[in-house]
């Protein structure tokens, strides 16, 4: 499948758009600032797209969107642990 460039700009915003967070609260240790509502919600939200991907049977959607729920994870996970 060939992918257009508006795919691979928006993924690639979508998949890069949390690493700063991450970085801050993993270097930092501390969350305070963070919504935990907010990151669940958007991490709802992209658990819905890899299969939404699958339904459009694009790899490139589902790929980006993996990335981008481990690093959302990533801060909903630190956030009960660095209050």
């Amino acid at each position: 499948m060939v992918f257009s460039d508006l795919e691979v700009i928006v993924t690639t915003l979508d998949t890069i758009y949390s690493l700063p967070q991450v970085v801050k609260t993993w270097s930092r240790r501390e969350t305070t600032k963070l919504s935990l509502w907010a990151n669940i919600l958007m991490l709802t939200n992209l658990c819905l797209w890899p299969s939404y991907g699958i339904l459009l049977d694009t790899w490139l959607l589902i790929i980006a969107n993996l990335a981008s729920i481990f690093l959302v994870r990533t801060i909903v996970s630190a956030k009960p642990i660095y209050k």
